[in-house]
């Protein structure tokens, strides 16, 4: 099954896809959370041929939700209504660190191979490999 992974935040957005046997997670690229993002993540989906969604729960370390998570349920509530795929909610919580200490070159290369048009520079690649540390967190969590 191929996933797609999202981190999603309020001004950017970032995605990661899964090879078609949903093992290995790769940042795919970042898109701005504005007026046309549904619609280019529609696109994406179809493009890429995905079967389900990842979405990153965003909790502090007492289980709390942060102020964005209204926006990821709101967005998950799209989702549904809108998409018709199986979608999996998993925790985000140090996702955007990890991607600053291990998978920002990875991302770099991600975005540059023209995956998708990101059009932003290297520092905001992070939100990419949030989604791809998110993403593999959770297809690893569903192997044991």
């Amino acid at each position: 099954m191929k996933y797609l992974g999202i981190d999603y935040g309020s001004r950017r957005i970032g995605l990661a896809i899964s090879d078609s046997g949903g093992h290995i997670a790769t940042a795919y690229g970042i898109v701005d959370n504005d007026a046309d993002f549904f619609r280019t993540f529609i696109e994406i989906i179809k493009q890429e041929g995905v079967q389900a969604l990842v979405v990153g729960q965003s909790h502090d370390m007492q289980g709390n939700p942060n102020t964005i998570q209204k926006h990821i349920d709101l967005f998950v509530q799209m989702c549904r209504k809108d998409v018709g795929l199986p979608i999996h909610m998993y925790t985000e919580i140090f996702s955007s660190m990890q991607a600053k200490w291990g998978v920002t070159k990875a991302v770099r290369r991600s975005t540059k191979s023209n995956r998708i048009d990101v059009g932003h520079k290297a520092p905001k690649h992070i939100d990419a490999g949030a989604a791809a540390v998110v993403l593999q967190s959770f297809l690893d969590s569903t192997k044991t």
